[in-house]
């Protein structure tokens, strides 16, 4: 049996507390929806959550942290994510206080909602569903060529036009895998720019999951949370 390289943990923002003002709280609740409904909505598409984006607390074995060149490189490299052993007994509660110190990361995202309202807007629901129905249907290739991305959906044949894109061979690797490797995050910015807009976090989920019906955003998060 393979032995995991990587372990990550549950994670839950404080949604209560005395160390933050109401509206940080609330907006800690928002993005840990639009959080939860991204990782379920790459798995739904077919591709492995993007472990790089969740505020978790994850090990790397020491022999995969010298081989890959430190940190960044162990985890960001994808075929490392389908060996991850995830430790549901222990959670970890990440702070949702308003900092700077990168332009994506959790303060800055928290700034961000607090802004807006505290509304939370993420990705919208038909853009994993197209991916879903595409990759359904080439995911497993191994070589692709933009003359049979013609009946795909229009995002995906301009995304591979704007980076000249002609043919892919493939080795040992799937085109889905190759996708997901070198193009799922670039693409998902692309197809958002131009064919699919940004949607409320809430309105999403309940799109996305249709048969739940409508629910507070608290209840979603308990929902996403079991």
């Amino acid at each position: 049996r393979t032995v995991p390289r990587i372990c990550r943990t549950e994670f839950a923002f404080p949604l209560t507390g005395i160390d933050f003002e109401d509206k940080v709280y609330e907006a800690a609740l928002q993005y840990e929806l639009h959080l939860r409904y991204l990782e379920k909505a790459y798995v739904y598409a077919g591709f492995q959550p993007n472990l790089a984006s969740l505020p978790i607390s994850i090990a790397v074995d020491a022999e995969v942290y010298q081989k890959r060149g430190g940190w960044s490189s162990a985890l960001g490299n994808s075929d490392l994510l389908h060996d991850v052993f995830v430790l549901n007994s222990t959670v970890v509660s990440p702070s949702p206080r308003v900092a700077g110190c990168q332009p994506h990361g959790t303060g800055a995202t928290i700034k961000s909602i607090i802004k807006n309202k505290g509304i939370a807007l993420t990705y919208h629901p038909d853009f994993f569903f197209d991916l879903k129905v595409f990759f359904d249907k080439h995911g497993s290739d191994k070589e692709i060529v933009l003359d049979k991305l013609v009946d795909c959906p229009k995002a995906i044949s301009a995304y591979f036009e704007s980076i000249d894109f002609e043919d892919c061979q493939l080795n040992e690797e799937t085109f889905l895998e190759y996708f997901e490797k070198v193009h799922l995050e670039k693409y998902l910015e692309f197809a958002h720019e131009d064919f699919y807009e940004k949607v409320e976090v809430l309105v999403a989920l309940s799109t996305f999951f249709r048969d739940v019906g409508e629910l507070s955003d608290r209840d979603w998060l308990l929902w996403l949370r079991r």
